[in-house]
C-alpha cells in the first residue's frame, strides 16, 4: 500500500466553500474522497490555517471570531490523523492582514515526509505558487504530488509543477457538505 498525505491550504479551501454560499464541510468525507482505498493508505492529513486576529487588546467580535475558530479547529483536531498547524495573522499599518508561517509549515511538512520517505503520494488542495520550490523537493525525492483546486483560484506555475491536476467542483464540494 502507498502512504499518503494530504495537505490543505485551509485559507484557500474556505474562500472556496465561500464562493459557494459558506458551504460547511464534512472534512472527513472531504479527505477520503481524495484516496483509492485500494492502493492507498492515509498518512495523515494536514491543516493549515490562520486564527482570527487579535487585537490588544481584542474586540468583542474579535474575541468572538477567536471563540469559533477555536471551536472549529478543535473539531479538526480530534478527526483521526488530523494535523492542524497554525499560523498567525497580522495587521499591516494600511489594516490589511497577512498570514505568517502558514507556507512555511506547509513547505517543512512536505519536504520532511519526502525525505524520510514516509509518503509515496501527496495531495494538494492549494492554489498559492509559494509552494512550487517545496513541490520540487518532494518530486526529487520520489513523491508524486497531485493538486487538486478549483477553478480560477489557481497559480500557472503551480499547476505546471505538480505531476497530476484534477479541478474540485462545486458539485463535489456539495457532496462533502455536514449532513
Amino acid at each position: 500500500m502507498e502512504k499518503t498525505a494530504i495537505f490543505i491550504d485551509l485559507g484557500y479551501l474556505m474562500s472556496i466553500t465561500k464562493q459557494l454560499g459558506n458551504l460547511k464541510l464534512d472534512f472527513d468525507k472531504f479527505s477520503k474522497a481524495f484516496i483509492d482505498i485500494s492502493k492507498e493508505d492515509l498518512f495523515r492529513v494536514y491543516v493549515y490555517y490562520c486564527s482570527p486576529f487579535q487585537g490588544d487588546p481584542p474586540t468583542d467580535e474579535e474575541k468572538f471570531r477567536k471563540s469559533n475558530s477555536d471551536r472549529f479547529m478543535r473539531k479538526i483536531k480530534n478527526l483521526p490523523r488530523f494535523e492542524i498547524r497554525l499560523g498567525r495573522l497580522t495587521k499591516t499599518k494600511k489594516g490589511d492582514y497577512i498570514q505568517k508561517r502558514v507556507d512555511t509549515y506547509f513547505s517543512i511538512d512536505l519536504v520532511k515526509l519526502a525525505i524520510k520517505k514516509d509518503i509515496h503520494n501527496a495531495i494538494l488542495i492549494a492554489g498559492d505558487s509559494d509552494f512550487v520550490p517545496p513541490i520540487l523537493e518532494a518530486k526529487e525525492n520520489g513523491v508524486i504530488v497531485k493538486l487538486k483546486y478549483y477553478r480560477d483560484t489557481v497559480q500557472n506555475e503551480l499547476l505546471e509543477c505538480c505531476d497530476e491536476k484534477s479541478e474540485i467542483t462545486a458539485e463535489f464540494l456539495n457532496s462533502c457538505r455536514i449532513s
